[in-house]
């Protein structure tokens, strides 16, 4: 897979900290360490995990146990499905939800106005909408819990 002089560059893109090995080189936009091998780029966690611990089933992913996209440690990887990866995500609260996803059209306190406000019974839930800027379906979807359920 590596040859001498790869393995020797691969080995020395680390720095141990706490437990982890983490890449201090070329990484992705989520943090994962890249390495270039044969001119093409590769995730520093997989070679790890092909190196130390075996092959890679094509339907199978790498995923980290610490969190951290960055460690290559081959003690805290482990293989899983897309859907146990995303599953992670979630339970460990990694994903882009509320604020943090992108495409949020509310804060994280608006959001709890609005849920309050419609558990209140005062208002429509097409009324909490119009000063919100979104639709009823939303609110109704916050006062279920549906959306914003973290908050």
């Amino acid at each position: 897979m590596l040859n001498a002089d790869e393995f020797v560059r691969f080995i020395e893109g680390f720095a141990q900290i706490n437990e982890c090995w983490v890449w201090q080189r070329s990484k992705d936009t989520s943090g994962y360490g890249a390495f270039r091998i044969s001119g093409k780029r590769k995730y520093v966690h997989r070679i790890s995990y092909e190196l130390f611990k075996g092959e890679i089933p094509v339907n199978l992913q790498v995923r980290h146990t610490c969190d951290n996209p960055a460690c290559a440690n081959p003690k805290h990887l482990l293989l899983g499905t897309s859907q146990q990866n995303r599953d992670d995500c979630v339970e460990r609260k990694r994903h882009n939800f509320g604020q943090k996803n992108g495409n949020a059209a509310l804060t994280e306190s608006q959001a709890r106005e609005i849920r309050d406000l419609s558990l209140c019974g005062l208002f429509t839930l097409r009324y909490i909408g119009q000063q919100y800027r979104i639709s009823a379906e939303a609110v109704h979807k916050i006062k279920i819990g549906r959306n914003w359920s973290h908050i």
